[in-house]
Parts: structure tokens; sequence; C-alpha cells
């Protein structure tokens, strides 16, 4: 029987493996030479505060709000496109020039879907 995930719930998974990724990674930052808190200004505590509530809570919300009412496989295949959506947009919009790993992970990203897909028709029998 298929359970289905309220909005609720499916955001306050996306929230604590946020917050998993961050305690998981802030180690990594405190032992590199790219943080001090030295740098830290009021003006940087209030835009990080805007760029987490702003674009990881509502994007948050926004993401498993506009996945409410599709299949698990659509689920799926958005979720492997968005890195590929931010790597043409960056590319097209702000002119940053793609790598031959960028272009080879598209590449695989997209035969692997496309690979899925065909599957899925064949088991099908269409």
């Amino acid at each position: 029987m298929k359970e289905k995930l309220s909005l609720k719930k499916a955001v306050c998974i996306g929230t604590a493996l946020l917050g998993l990724s961050v305690a998981m990674l802030f180690p990594f930052v405190l032992f590199t030479d790219g943080f001090s808190f030295l740098s830290i200004t009021g003006n940087t505590i209030i835009l990080m505060l805007v760029l987490g509530i702003v674009h990881g809570g509502v994007g948050f919300y926004l993401f498993f709000a506009g996945m409410k009412g599709l299949k698990g496989q659509s689920i799926a295949v958005l979720s492997y496109i968005d890195p590929l959506t931010s790597l043409l947009i960056s590319a097209l919009v702000l002119a940053e020039r793609m790598t031959l790993q960028q272009l080879l992970g598209a590449v695989l990203l997209l035969g692997s879907i496309w690979i899925g897909e065909a599957g899925r028709e064949r088991r099908r029998g269409g």
C-alpha cells in the first residue's frame, strides 16, 4: 500500500536533511582556510539568514508543494535534472564556462535518465 507523504512531513524531512548536511560540512569549513570568525559582521549574518530562509526554506516549500500530485518516477527525474538546470543557467545567464567534468556529468545524467525511461517503456510493452 502506498502511503502519501504530507507536505508538512516532507518539509520536515527536507529540513532535517539540510541540517544533517550543515552538521557534516561544518567541521570541514572550520578547518579550511576559507572561513574566519573574524570576518563575520552583522551584515553577513543578515545576508546568511535571508539566504537560508528565503532561498532555502521557501525554495524547499515550493519544491515539495509543486511535487504534491506527481508520481515518484517523475519526482526522481526532476530531482536528477535539478543540478543540470543549475549548470545550464550558470552557463547561459551568467556566462560561466563549463568544464569538461561538468559536461561529462551532464551527459552521464541525461544518458542515465534516458536509459531509465527507455527501460520503463520496454517493461510496459510500449
